[in-house]
C-alpha cells in the first residue's frame, strides 16, 4: 500500500500506463513538455527509443518511436495499458471476446504486456508489473474514456474482458460508465466512461481517449494553439464533472484535459 500523498495503488482491472507513439519523438516530447511542465527522462532503450514524462520524480506517461513500417502519414497516437492478474490470459480472453491480439505476450524490463484490438478497432494494451501506483492530481491521467461508435458491442466487450460492470447515465446522450468490483451495497469504483461519438466527430472506429487533470483548460486550449496543435473540442462545462477539452498535437494525437468542478 502506497503512503504517497500524490499516487493511489493499482489493482486489476484499472488503467496503469499511457503511452504516446510518434513518428517524430522528440518533437512529440518537446510539445507535450512544453504543454504540461512535464520533464523528459531518457530510458536506454536504443530500438526503439523510448522516454518517460516525468511529474517532479513521478513518471506519468511515456513515449516511444512509432513501429518501423508505420504507413506514411499515419497520426501518432496515445496508447493506454489495463493492469490485469494474467496477460496470456487476458489477451486470450480478449480474442475468444471478438477482439485481435496484435501483439502477444510479451516480457520487458518493467513487466509483461500484449496488445489487443477490441471489435470496434480500439487498441488496448494489457500489462502486469510497474511499480503498483498511479501519479494523482494536476499533471496526471486521471480518466480514460472510449469513442464507441457501436456501444453496445463495445460494452459487452469490456465487461466481459476486465470483468467490469457498467452504469448509464443521462449526460445529454447515454454515458456508460465502467465499474471494479464493489463491496455489494452499490456499483464499485469507477474504471472508465463510454459513449457513442458526436456526430461531428467523424469517428469511423472506436478510440481510448485519456484525460490529463490541469489547473485550467482555458489556458491548455490556448498554449496548444502556440505550440502548433489544434483544439479539437474547446473548454466546456460539463455540470458536476468540471470543464474539459480536447485537441491534437502536431502529430495528430488525441489528448484530453480536465479540470474538476469545485
Amino acid at each position: 500500500m502506497t503512503t504517497n500523498p500524490n499516487a493511489i495503488p493499482i489493482g486489476p482491472g484499472n488503467f496503469c500506463w499511457h503511452e504516446l507513439h510518434a513518428g517524430d519523438l522528440e518533437a512529440a516530447c518537446a510539445f507535450h513538455a512544453a504543454l504540461f511542465g512535464w520533464r523528459v527522462e531518457v530510458l536506454e532503450m536504443p530500438d526503439p527509443p523510448y522516454r518517460l514524462f516525468m511529474r517532479g520524480e513521478q513518471a506519468v506517461g511515456g513515449a516511444i518511436a512509432a513501429a518501423a513500417g508505420r504507413p506514411p502519414g499515419m497520426p501518432a497516437s496515445w496508447r493506454s495499458y489495463v493492469a490485469v492478474e494474467d496477460v496470456a490470459a487476458a489477451a486470450s480472453r480478449a480474442a475468444a471476446l471478438g477482439g485481435e491480439v496484435r501483439v502477444p505476450p510479451t516480457t520487458t524490463p518493467g513487466g509483461t504486456f500484449a496488445l489487443a484490438i477490441d471489435p470496434g478497432g480500439a487498441e488496448i494494451g494489457l500489462f502486469k508489473g510497474g511499480d503498483g501506483v498511479n501519479p494523482t492530481g494536476v499533471g496526471a491521467v486521471m480518466h480514460n474514456e472510449l469513442l464507441a461508435p457501436d456501444l453496445p458491442t463495445s460494452r459487452r466487450f469490456y465487461e466481459g474482458l476486465f470483468d467490469w460492470t457498467s452504469s448509464e447515465h443521462d449526460m445529454g446522450s447515454l454515458y456508460v460508465v465502467f465499474h471494479g468490483p464493489g463491496d455489494g451495497s452499490g456499483p464499485g469504483p469507477m474504471r472508465a466512461g463510454a459513449m457513442a461519438p458526436p456526430p461531428d466527430a467523424k469517428l469511423d472506429r472506436n478510440m481510448w481517449l485519456p484525460y490529463v487533470q490541469v489547473e485550467s483548460c482555458d489556458a491548455i486550449a490556448t498554449r496548444v494553439g502556440e505550440l502548433g496543435g489544434r483544439v479539437a473540442l474547446p473548454p466546456t462545462d460539463i455540470p458536476t464533472v468540471g470543464r474539459i477539452c480536447v485537441f491534437t498535437d502536431p502529430q495528430w494525437a488525441t489528448l484530453a484535459v480536465w479540470t474538476p468542478a469545485s
